[in-house]
């Protein structure tokens, strides 16, 4: 069943409830003036939205003017601004009478001249229509035009709901007069026109649960709808308990991303809420259970979890019910019922955590793994914020000194103390993929921590961004082992158009630094930019410890020692020939 929210929008001749004396002569009905073309004019609609009326209460007008006919004065000019005195009436035949008169003070059984109900006095007239008792209808103290409309959206007359006195559909604006905080929410503005036969007290229900203020003039009532209307917007984080949400963020292949949904429910909306969320083939949903209940998503309203049902004043709600094979192809809906939202309340927001895991199918940097959702509520839906998730890439090139590639060397991965895993031992380990080694999840077998190449190209990828160091661990055969190991920093989403590049660490001692790096820093710059490449040269010839063991440095002793005993015999030589 459609549910709405709706107010007493429009009173075509005036905004309140005020009653003159009913006359049953020199009085005009509508129906006897040549209909002046009534109207309901909604400005700052929703295009597409659909507005209907439903007249609760007729209107009688007696002429302020005995000489007036029901369409022009004496003189000829328009009479329609004449019938300013006015009674709005209702007769107990009526569909909404039992609507308007439920819970009458005092009781209708007792067949009063007068009672209340809801705010506003009805008093029995001498008229009838048929053999229906006519009675005016005004405002008696206490009358609140919200709760009143409120109360008639959750009871509409079943014969009525269906066949409105009215509708109008909105159509837009010019993109000049829409407003950035509206596309930005997928909304698009405009103005719906309901076109009447006759004058009344109308009631306007609309399917976006939107408030509206009202201005009426006769014979147009004119509205601006000032609508809430319910949103979504949605974060991603790498950790989940910190806090630090955003629209982005990187990770390890195998790692767990967390997302946090924001619905907001808009005002006087009580409509069922629909949750659509799709997510990348690269993220696996984590489904999980608990004491053999579903604990896969965790919904909060402020600090207090949300359960999927509850009891609520002896009745079970059902607050919500997931789908995880929904017909629209989505990872799951989550539909907030009715209830649950009219319950609620207005402008209230509801946050859903849940987390995936990034799989072997994540698309590296260059790619985000993205993950859409939006909401849909009645015949609207929302704006479709979208949080990306990034994985990283790079090649290894084992080089001679001529730029030759060479085959046979061996190479681990680590990880700085900064950016290490909980729990993980070192180096990093991999799978061996038909693409080159990929980082391994969690409990998957067959990994590797050392990498080999029969062709001097590695390419390691599924990494997160963070500071990495490369150690060559075997030589090719012939060549020296790296003098030492390399450090490669991954920069991430944080660090802007620099994302998924990689630098040099500025304190490296490795005396091929410079041919590793292909760009020189730019002015003011530390670090300079790798293409995707860390180029690493082994050089041949024999290289001498210069620790562990005497090695050449008897032979710069001895060498030494044999230079002053050349020097000094020169020298004596030199005075003994002077002497003589």
């Amino acid at each position: 069943m459609k549910k709405v929210f709706a107010l007493i929008l429009s009173v075509l001749l005036v905004l309140s409830l005020t009653v003159v004396a009913f006359a049953t002569a020199d009085t005009d009905s509508v129906a006897d003036k040549t209909n002046p073309g009534f109207k309901i004019e909604i400005a700052n609609a929703i295009v597409g939205e659909t507005y209907n009326a439903y007249k609760v209460f007729d209107v009688t007008y007696a002429r302020d003017d005995a000489e007036a006919t029901a369409t022009t004065n004496p003189d000829g000019s328009d009479a329609t601004s004449e019938h300013k005195a006015y009674t709005y009436t209702i007769t107990p035949d009526s569909e909404w009478w039992s609507v308007v008169t439920d819970g009458a003070s005092p009781e209708l059984s007792t067949n009063p001249a007068e009672f209340t109900a809801h705010g506003l006095k009805f008093t029995k007239t001498t008229g009838t229509v048929g053999t229906a008792a006519i009675y005016t209808v005004e405002e008696a103290a206490g009358f609140s035009a919200a709760d009143f409309a409120k109360y008639l959206s959750e009871n509409i007359p079943s014969a009525v709901e269906a066949n409105p006195d009215g509708t109008g559909t909105a159509t837009a604006y010019p993109d000049s007069a829409q407003t950035a905080e509206d596309l930005a929410k997928n909304i698009k503005r405009g103005k719906a026109t309901i076109n009447l036969t006759d004058a009344g007290y109308y009631f306007v229900t609309t399917t976006t649960g939107a408030l509206c203020s009202l201005d009426t003039t006769e014979p147009t009532a004119k509205i601006v709808e000032k609508n809430d209307i319910p949103d979504v917007d949605k974060s991603v984080s790498d950790t989940g308990a910190d806090g630090s949400w955003g629209k982005k963020t990187d990770v390890d292949v195998g790692d767990t991303v967390y997302y946090k949904i924001d619905v907001t429910t808009g005002t006087g909306n009580n409509s069922a809420i629909t949750l659509h969320d799709k997510m990348d083939s690269a993220l696996t949903l984590n489904k999980k259970t608990a004491e053999g209940a579903d604990t896969t998503f965790v919904v909060k309203v402020g600090e207090t979890v949300v359960p999927a049902t509850e009891t609520v004043s002896g009745t079970e709600r059902v607050n919500y019910t997931i789908d995880y094979n929904p017909a629209d192809g989505d990872t799951f809906d989550i539909v907030f019922s009715a209830a649950y939202i009219t319950a609620l309340g207005d402008d209230k927001e509801i946050n859903v955590y849940f987390d995936a895991t990034l799989n072997e199918n994540a698309k590296i940097y260059g790619e985000p793994n993205d993950n859409e959702t939006y909401i849909d509520y009645s015949n609207q839906s929302s704006s479709k914020p979208n949080v990306q998730v990034y994985t990283y890439e790079f090649d290894i090139v084992k080089v001679d000194a001529e730029g030759n590639l060479l085959s046979g060397a061996e190479f681990t991965l680590t990880r700085s103390a900064a950016t290490k895993r909980a729990g993980e031992t070192d180096p990093i380990q991999f799978v061996k993929t038909a693409d080159g080694y990929r980082v391994a999840k969690d409990g998957e077998t067959g990994t590797v921590t050392t990498l080999t190449s029969e062709d001097g190209k590695y390419h390691l990828y599924g990494l997160d961004a963070g500071v990495f160091t490369l150690t060559e661990t075997k030589a090719p055969t012939g060549f020296n082992l790296a003098k030492d190991p390399i450090t490669v920093v991954i920069k991430g989403t944080t660090d802007g158009d620099k994302q998924g590049k990689i630098y040099k660490n500025t304190e490296g001692t490795q005396p091929w630094e410079t041919a590793l790096y292909k760009e020189a820093p730019a002015e003011g710059e530390e670090e300079a930019v790798l293409t995707d490449t860390v180029e690493v040269i082994n050089r041949t010839g024999s290289e001498l410890p210069s620790t562990g063991g005497i090695g050449t440095t008897i032979f710069y002793i001895v060498g030494g020692v044999l230079l002053l005993g050349a020097a000094i015999v020169l020298i004596a030589r030199r005075r003994t020939q002077t002497e003589t």
